[in-house]
């Protein structure tokens, strides 16, 4: 007998590890919505707290969804400047349960638990099922996370679809089945309806496919992957088109973040920047001077092209400081407390997946598509507006790689 069979598990073996796995993680996604509720609840205001930042808009949105006047804003006017994801989901919890905030938070306690078992997805594609038990583990009480569960907000939805995109385009990539590639267009696609910018992670999912992919496949799969995204989004952007008059195919509020961003007195920190855009530049261009939402948007961002090209070092400054907004791990603007549950959970991860980068970032495989993808979404908010909330998106794909990096260490050691 050869070793090939003699060390082949036992079916028996392979379901009880398979049953254990599922308990372990079942477990976990308890524990997970429980402190997100709990969280929501005590810290966070009260599941039935009101509205607030962009709550609003989204919740607006949902109910003038249900009244049957469609995606509007405040005075009816339809809307191109909130992507539909979130007020869609509102809209159906509001259908069924009436309008009513503490269910729709419920709701989004539980969506964000959704990261436990998409991280322990993402790890065990990494570096197997142990790294996948401490992505899980990790998930279920990311303070980053937790805090910003019950709100109304694209992030976790953003999150929870970059990750399961970035799964089925493993999947593809090893078993060299397209069909996996359609999937991973559908779900980018989908990610893209709840926040705008997952467009631009779709030119680094081309690129990553076309270096991994072998032969003529390549082609083929980066396309079925633009074919299928295109797809998802194409209704949302024909809707736009004839709402707007011109081709808008994701949104209406690029030129706005755009010139938040990028004008003479902007300075990186989007507490100061959008507080001058609240308070003064929202009415350099008033809404009421336009036909549309689109060419107001056009005219931002015409005056944050022109300040671009006549401060190429002051943009490159303030992209510098945005940069350092996304990844960083301490703030003055913040409580203390908070800075230090950001640094022991995001800073410790951070070593650990900066180690697996290094190890494997630029070999052809699953690690290149994160750091591809972690480049992608930095690049976008090197040039528009930019907050530490803002890497939630991308932060399951850091929490892998970190659990990657910690199991190189352990397997080094044993």
């Amino acid at each position: 007998m050869n070793g090939h069979v003699s060390g082949r598990a036992a079916p028996s073996e392979t379901t009880s590890k398979s049953d254990r796995t599922g308990l372990r993680l079942t477990t976990v996604f308890i524990i997970a919505v429980i402190v997100r509720l709990a969280a929501a609840q005590w810290a966070a205001g009260g599941l039935d707290r009101g509205l607030a930042g962009d709550e609003p808009d989204y919740v607006g949105r949902a109910v003038s969804l249900v009244e049957g006047r469609g995606i509007a804003d405040e005075l009816g006017r339809p809307s191109s400047l909130r992507m539909p994801g979130v007020p869609l989901v509102l809209a159906m919890v509001f259908s069924v349960a009436g309008r009513d905030i503490l269910w729709a938070r419920v709701l989004m306690c539980f969506v964000g638990a959704l990261l436990a078992p998409v991280c322990w997805l993402l790890g065990r594609a990494l570096a197997g099922r142990r790294a996948g038990l401490i992505c899980a583990l990790a998930a279920a009480v990311f303070p980053n996370w937790v805090w910003y569960a019950s709100d109304f907000l694209t992030d976790m939805w953003s999150a929870i679809l970059t990750g399961l995109a970035v799964l089925a385009l493993i999947e593809g990539w090893r078993r060299n089945a397209l069909q996996w590639f359609a999937l991973a267009g559908l779900i980018a696609g989908a990610g893209v309806l709840f926040r705008a910018t997952g467009l631009a992670l779709l030119p680094g999912i081309v690129l990553w496919t076309l270096l991994v992919v072998p032969g003529r496949r390549r082609l083929a799969a980066a396309a079925l992957v633009c074919v299928a995204a295109s797809a998802v989004i194409a209704p949302w952007a024909v809707r736009n088109t004839l709402v707007q008059g011109e081709f808008t195919p994701v949104s209406t509020q690029g030129g706005i973040e755009l010139n938040i961003a990028n004008n003479p007195r902007a300075t990186g920190i989007l507490a100061h920047d959008f507080k001058l855009y609240a308070n003064e530049l929202s009415g350099v261009h008033p809404r009421d001077a336009f036909a549309t939402e689109a060419q107001r948007s056009e005219r931002y961002e015409a005056d944050a092209v022109s300040f671009i090209r006549e401060n190429p070092g002051r943009f490159l400054r303030l992209s510098a400081i945005r940069i350092g907004e996304l990844w960083k791990v301490y703030s003055s603007r913040v409580p203390l407390w908070q800075s230090l549950l950001t640094i022991c959970s995001f800073g410790i991860a951070l070593p650990f997946a900066a180690l697996q980068i290094v190890l494997h970032g630029r070999r052809r495989g699953a690690t290149m598509l994160f750091v591809i993808l972690l480049a992608s979404h930095t690049a976008v908010h090197a040039v528009f507006t930019s907050v530490i909330r803002y890497r939630i998106p991308i932060e399951p794909l850091v929490l892998a790689l970190a659990a990657a990096g910690i199991m190189w260490l352990l397997d080094r050691r044993a």
